[in-house]
């Protein structure tokens, strides 16, 4: 009996401590969408060359994930970069858009990829690109 109510005291906890999980660890980045629109995103704007993140860490990007696996292991090396939720503050998405950073292989931050990223950040699915904004190019 004292046993039930420890394992039960324990399940308590465990659901109260769950709940106060920050949504960046509760919801995780949807793996299908760096496959499908991330990861293609990155490699056009010359992300993996190996004089970027090709063969360089800590962020290092296959030079062509030409499956799954590989494309996985990329995703694990982009995490750190972003802050789930928060497309404007996450590392990955000021980078991308940044002619500092990218060069001229930048997104433009209205733009069809830079929105998709954005989107995806923010925990969305994202198969394509959703419609710029107005003014937008790339």
């Amino acid at each position: 009996m004292a046993l039930a109510a420890v394992a039960l005291a324990l399940l308590g906890f465990g659901r109260w401590w769950l709940s106060r999980l920050p949504d960046a660890l509760a919801r995780p980045l949807d793996a299908g969408s760096y496959l499908v629109a991330i990861a293609p995103t990155l490699h056009r704007a010359g992300c993996a060359v190996t004089t970027c993140h090709g063969d360089r860490a800590p962020m290092r990007l296959a030079s062509s994930p030409t499956n799954a696996a590989a494309a996985l292991a990329e995703l694990d090396a982009v995490r750190p970069y972003v802050t789930p939720g928060e497309p404007a503050t996450s590392p990955l998405w000021i980078r991308a858009t940044s002619h500092a950073h990218a060069g001229s292989g930048a997104l433009a931050p209205t733009g069809c990829e830079a929105l998709a990223l954005a989107r995806w950040i923010n925990w969305a699915v994202v198969r394509s690109c959703p419609a710029p904004l107005s003014g937008g190019s790339h």
